[in-house]
């Protein structure tokens, strides 16, 4: 399988570990799940920090462990998204980088950072959270971007897959700012599954610029029990697995070596649970490395 090559591909334990929205749903769950590994801390990023002190509680109740700590993140901000990694007392190992959800403002809805909320919640926080770390020398191992089958289009959901004229910088600059939707069909569902193609670009073109570190885009598949389930479920009959399971899909890719940097997983096609597979091999354009890179000079116009 095509992907950004690592110097060392053999398993090593991971200690420390941040979760972005790890107060429920998927994070929530993989925060327990990895209690059962080598990690002596996790760090649940979330935006309130009550609900982050309430699921750090719940957690230590339900595991036993007292390694989570909470850490305030707001992924639509910037700043926050900046001064969360600053605030990390060590490095980490790992990094999940959850989903934000298919947020139901129009595409006109914009944050300070001049992205819509939907696109700054998922995509443009976890691009400078993932970034300052690196530049501070804050991760040392792997980076997993939540990923959909809906970035290459689901049958199932009723979400076209994602198409540009050119795929070129401008044009991936007018999904983040909402612009690119002005003429055309636009709901949250299609606005998320854009979102989650531009970061599996930007995650790629990541790895080639990072072949120290393992930097890859993973589906939780058709999971229930989370907010993007909930609205797309509207939109097609959708067999859901429980929300375990696509926890359990970001454990292994983010502790099994054997998942590659560079590339995005996610179900065989036509499907939205089940084995993961190097999406590329249904939509080559994943592996186009023009388009990584315009997508990694889109998402920059954004951070600066």
């Amino acid at each position: 399988m095509r992907g950004a090559e690592r110097p060392n591909m053999s398993k090593s334990p991971i200690t420390y570990v941040m979760i972005t929205g790890a107060n429920a749903g998927l994070g929530h769950e993989l925060a327990r799940q990895l209690t059962g590994s080598d990690v002596v801390r996790i760090y649940l990023a979330c935006p309130n920090p009550d609900k982050g002190a309430a699921a750090a509680a719940a957690l230590r109740a339900e595991t036993g462990r007292n390694i989570f700590k909470p850490i305030l993140l707001d992924t639509a901000d910037l700043t926050s998204a900046r001064n969360a990694a600053l605030a990390l007392p060590q490095p980490i190992d790992a990094l999940v980088m959850n989903p934000g959800g298919t947020d139901g403002k129009t595409p006109t809805a914009r944050t300070d950072s001049g992205a819509t909320y939907l696109v700054a919640s998922n995509l443009i926080g976890h691009t400078v959270l993932l970034n300052t770390l690196i530049s501070e020398n804050k991760l040392t191992k792997v980076a997993l971007l939540a990923g959909s089958e809906a970035s290459r289009g689901a049958a199932q959901l009723n979400v076209p897959r994602p198409q540009f004229p050119h795929t070129s910088a401008d044009e991936i600059a007018g999904v983040i700012d909402g612009s690119y939707f002005t003429n055309r069909k636009y709901n949250p569902c299609i606005g998320y599954a854009y979102t989650t193609y531009i970061g599996a670009l930007w995650m790629s073109a990541q790895a080639r610029r990072h072949p120290a570190l393992r930097l890859l885009t993973v589906s939780p598949g058709g999971t229930s029990g989370t907010e993007a389930a909930t609205s797309m479920s509207t939109l097609g009959k959708v067999r859901y697995e429980k929300i375990a399971m696509g926890a359990a899909r970001y454990r292994t890719a983010l502790t099994d070596p054997e998942y590659r940097s560079g590339l995005f997983y996610a179900s065989r096609a036509g499907k939205l649970t089940g084995p993961m597979i190097d999406q590329s091999s249904i939509f080559p354009d994943l592996a186009d490395t023009a388009f990584q890179d315009n997508a990694h000079e889109a998402v920059g116009r954004f951070t600066r």
